[in-house]
């Protein structure tokens, strides 16, 4: 069966947000919808609505990538109110149903996206010809592993692991894996969210928008002696500390940043990852400059005598807002050649 012969949509499956289309008859991504999840009693109900919006033709089966450990039948979205069943979906809307971990998915699209739609995270002058004559070796070896995390609403991130026959995606769940203070004063941070939860902290305890990020405000307030009176979410600390309207906010953002390139680190020496690390999600893009000048780089390279491994893995940020859905085409090309 070749691809055109198959009818299929493509869904990114989000906490707060899903993105679906529909893989056309020549094999490209269109009709792209975005929704808000929490408008829907559960995806299905979003994918009905989808296919009234759009009307394509009747589609024969549907690739999800979720943002959620895919364990059998039964799914549940750690960040929001869905809890559903795969083969349930399956029968009401009368398809094929395969599901793929979101960031899995994600992973699929590193080796597909253009020089317009990744950023290359390198101010640090001192790297710079280090990193350019990495960035030749690198492009020269197409066998190097990679690696993609970010913040969403939750905390997530896969690897990408090339082969003679092709490369696959190996889901993984840093975002539960435990935070790694880096100074004093996150060791500070650590204890107080610790003292809050009772147990342990994750990266996703500091880094996921939804509860992370909340948490590092009042953390990092409490330490200081400060009142963050404008703000308490994530959307509002960026839109705070981008307007510039507190210097608390700016600094929140900065640590959040070199906590980000800590993650990072760990997350290319543990895995290998020597092919490039990609920062995804939806919180990133919000404040690409910010990030580009921020203390990333810095806390990434940041492992004395193995610096100079960490000083030659390229480091980038995807703007392409819906890389998703070019990994999930791109797994369906695999699937059908």
């Amino acid at each position: 069966m070749k691809q055109s012969d198959v009818s299929t949509l493509i869904t990114d499956m989000g906490a707060t947000f899903t993105r679906i289309a529909y893989i056309d008859s020549e094999g490209a991504i269109s009709h792209i919808r975005k929704y808000l999840s929490s408008d829907f009693p559960s995806p299905t109900e979003l994918i009905e609505q989808y296919l009234r919006d759009v009307t394509p033709p009747a589609p024969h089966q549907l690739l999800m990538a979720i943002a959620a450990p895919i364990k059998g039948d039964q799914i549940s979205l750690s960040n929001n109110h869905w809890r559903f069943s795969l083969k349930e979906m399956a029968n009401r809307l009368a398809v094929k149903v395969e599901p793929f971990n979101d960031f899995a998915a994600l992973a699929a699209s590193l080796d597909h996206l253009t020089e317009r739609e990744v950023v290359k995270i390198d101010h640090l002058q001192e790297e710079r010809v280090a990193n350019e004559q990495c960035s030749k070796s690198i492009r020269s070896n197409t066998m190097l592993p990679k690696a993609v995390i970010g913040s969403g609403t939750g905390f997530g991130s896969a690897l990408l692991i090339p082969s003679q026959k092709g490369s696959f995606t190996v889901a993984a769940e840093g975002g539960q894996a435990l935070y790694p203070p880096q100074d004093q004063e996150e060791i500070a941070i650590v204890k107080l969210v610790e003292q809050m939860l009772h147990r342990p902290v994750t990266v996703e305890d500091l880094l996921g928008c939804q509860r992370g990020i909340p948490r590092l405000i009042m953390a990092m307030a409490k330490i200081q002696g400060q009142t963050p009176v404008d703000f308490s979410s994530a959307k509002s600390l960026l839109e705070t500390a981008l307007e510039k309207k507190s210097p608390f906010a700016i600094e929140v953002l900065s640590r959040y940043c070199a906590m980000l390139g800590n993650v990072a680190a760990n997350t290319v020496l543990t895995s290998g990852a020597l092919g490039g690390l990609y920062i995804a999600g939806g919180f990133a893009p919000r404040f690409q400059p910010f990030l580009l000048t921020s203390p990333f780089r810095e806390a990434f390279c940041n492992r004395s005598h193995i610096d100079e491994i960490l000083t030659e893995v390229p480091t980038y940020l995807i703007t392409h807002p819906y890389a998703t859905l070019i990994g999930l085409k791109q797994i369906l090309s695999n699937h059908y050649q």
